[in-house]
């Protein structure tokens, strides 16, 4: 299963109607919202819950308790979009489709439940101002859908759009393909802001497999990920590189919006700040000016943009990495602890999301990724000559009585490329640091990843020319080609890169 993105070209009305539409969704998201909210109070306050809670964790009732509590509260996904249905009721009935409503609805159970169960902090209501983000059918039979042409997208009765399509955009030309052979399961239609202005996309979920820009090779990969920096070993090399260098200077943009939005702030409400300069607890009175106003869009600005290129840099390193092969070896580390002790790296370099997207194209590469358990497997504490030594955070270097000297995050890398889960294989290790050369030696600079070789591109599931074949056909059904753009916009473009391999 794959997701391909087309940029929808409405027309100045129908902007009109699809922005009345996203803000009935979030009209009825925040009702179903606040019912299960009330629901989920229900069932936390039901004895057979409160008796549940008393018991250990191996009683055989304790599930049961549950679960009855649960199913006596009508706590459930299958009763949430019941509800959701229900809603549907006169103004609300012509804004959302009932696919829509019970996805809606869907959500806010599944926001609730992640809540409940500790998953996530505390869900909040979306306010009317900015609204959900999208709308979605289950099926290719809701209101939302695409035309019977494949090249159009449908909002329930005589409301059509084009997709706007780049014929040289590899990812686009996969998608087409999917849609031509009837893989299309569902749709879901994206609002987002860039400079202002508001865009949608259409996402397709279509069955099959991602476009794969890379051949893959035999071979195993240890990765030892940091809160900022992550070293790769595979049988062509080692490198060590730090997430995301290119955004410092975006950083500093952002800093200097955050400082005079500061100022503004300072100067157009003072009693806001006490004798120190500290900001007061509680509500804020301020009323932003206009100039304070621009300024805060500037910030969110620069804030979409960041992220976007967050998740492309993300994205071109993962493809690297997945060129040496799909097989990953990594260890299985707690990203809320990086969050509690390196939240400001931690945020901004994003490691989490990296070794989530690095997992989810291994596996649709039909490669696999072994968690190693790091409290067992002792990577960087552990030599190959059997001698195991702690060290501490800040000793960066690997260094044993036996000769062997390493950086440390290389080394636990090497070693995870012997791991099964729990502790390495040494004599296996010992038989690989025969032939190489780039590993145990004296400790070098790492700055850069200048020892892999470039990934390198497979030849296109569909040639260039059969993208730009068929332009009368296309002009037939309503496609409208995608502009050209200079620059990186940050994901703005259709057809986001990140969605291949």
């Amino acid at each position: 299963m794959f997701v391909v993105s087309f940029r929808v070209s409405f027309s100045p009305s129908q902007r009109r109607k699809v922005r009345a539409r996203f803000n009935t969704g979030t009209a009825l998201y925040n009702a179903a919202l606040r019912e299960a909210f009330d629901r989920a109070a229900r069932m936390r306050a039901d004895a057979r819950w409160l008796r549940a809670r008393e018991l250990g964790k191996d009683e055989t009732r304790r599930a049961k308790l549950f679960n009855a509590a649960r199913d006596e509260a009508g706590f459930t996904k299958t009763g949430l979009m019941s509800f959701g249905s229900r809603l549907r009721v006169g103004w609300l009935r012509d804004g959302v489709a009932a696919q829509e409503a019970q996805h809606l609805a869907a959500t806010a159970f599944g926001a609730v439940a992640e809540w409940v169960y500790g998953v996530r902090g505390r869900p909040r209501f979306k306010p009317m101002r900015r609204g959900i983000r999208s709308m979605s059918s289950k099926d290719t039979l809701g209101a939302l859908r695409l035309a019977a042409c494949g090249r159009r997208l449908q909002w329930g009765a005589g409301f059509t759009a084009a997709l706007v399509v780049d014929p040289d955009n590899p990812v686009h030309t996969h998608g087409l393909a999917a849609i031509d052979a009837g893989k299309v399961l569902s749709v879901r239609l994206v609002r987002r802001t860039v400079n202002g202005r508001e865009y949608y996309d259409a996402q397709l979920v279509c069955d099959g497999k991602p476009l794969q820009r890379y051949e893959t090779r035999d071979g195993v990969v240890g990765l030892d990920l940091g809160p900022s920096m992550v070293a790769v070993v595979s049988d062509d090399g080692v490198f060590l590189e730090r997430f995301c260098d290119q955004l410092d200077a975006n950083q500093a943009q952002v800093r200097r919006l955050q400082r005079k939005l500061d100022r503004q702030h300072r100067a157009g409400s003072p009693r806001c700040f006490d004798r120190q300069s500290r900001h007061g607890k509680g509500r804020c009175e301020w009323s932003r000016s206009g100039q304070a106003t621009i300024t805060a869009a500037r910030l969110a600005e620069e804030h979409r943009r960041q992220a976007a290129h967050r998740k492309n840099l993300h994205g071109n390193l993962v493809n690297r990495v997945l060129a040496q092969s799909a097989t990953l070896r990594v260890e299985n580390l707690s990203k809320v602890a990086w969050q509690k002790n390196f939240g400001r790296s931690v945020a901004f370099r994003a490691p989490g999301m990296f070794e989530t997207l690095l997992i989810r194209k291994a596996e649709n590469a039909d490669g696999t990724a072994t968690k190693i358990n790091a409290y067992r497997a002792r990577l960087s504490q552990t030599c190959v000559c059997g001698a195991i030594r702690k060290k501490p955070l800040s000793l960066r270097v690997h260094h044993c009585p036996c000769g062997m000297v390493e950086q440390r995050d290389i080394w636990s890398a090497f070693l995870a490329r012997h791991s099964t889960g729990q502790a390495p294989d040494l004599a296996a290790a010992r038989t690989e640091l025969r032939d190489r050369h780039d590993i145990g030696g004296a400790p070098r600079s790492w700055s850069a990843n200048l020892r892999v070789p470039a990934a390198v591109p497979r030849q296109l599931l569909v040639p260039a020319a059969a993208g730009r074949a068929g332009g009368a056909e296309r002009a037939t059904t309503g496609v409208i080609p995608a502009p050209r753009q200079r620059g990186g916009s940050g994901g703005v473009r259709g057809g986001s890169r990140s969605l291949a391999l």
